[in-house]
């Protein structure tokens, strides 16, 4: 995340966010997901440079920066409403690690896990969304 800020810095914004792509869609396998997308997906990251940099702004108790902020595991585990998660078995492993803290506070939180997706699940494997909302609201 180093190298996203300097480029920010110096405004590099684009370089930036493709830096940001490439950590967050990397594969626990090898390759990029930022490398599977179409040109047209790469072009909408690219082009939200500030909403990923608030994304990853520095934060003292994150790893990532802000990015979950907003969700606090302490929180999560007075929830009463069903909480469903999608995790991509090929998924960065410090993300998987955020889920598992996320989620092991929720009681009642279910992970369903999408073969062959990185933490682009909904460009990568569409019907598995469209699947666990489906699970979600029969539940």
């Amino acid at each position: 995340m180093l190298t996203a800020h300097l480029h920010w810095l110096r405004g590099r914004n684009r370089a930036a966010a493709e830096t940001i792509g490439r950590t967050f869609f990397s594969r626990r396998s090898g390759g990029n997901g930022w490398d599977e997308i179409d040109d047209d997906r790469r072009e909408l990251l690219l082009g939200d440079a500030e909403g990923l940099r608030v994304e990853v702004r520095p934060g003292p108790l994150h790893r990532y920066g802000g990015s979950l902020e907003h969700i606090k595991a302490k929180d999560i585990g007075g929830w009463s409403t069903p909480l469903t998660c999608l995790l991509g078995e090929d998924t960065l492993p410090a993300l998987a690690r955020c889920h598992g803290r996320l989620t092991s506070a929720a009681p009642q939180a279910r992970t369903i896990k999408v073969p062959g997706a990185c933490h682009l699940i909904p460009w990568q494997q569409p019907d598995a969304v469209v699947s666990a909302i489906r699970s979600a609201i029969r539940a």
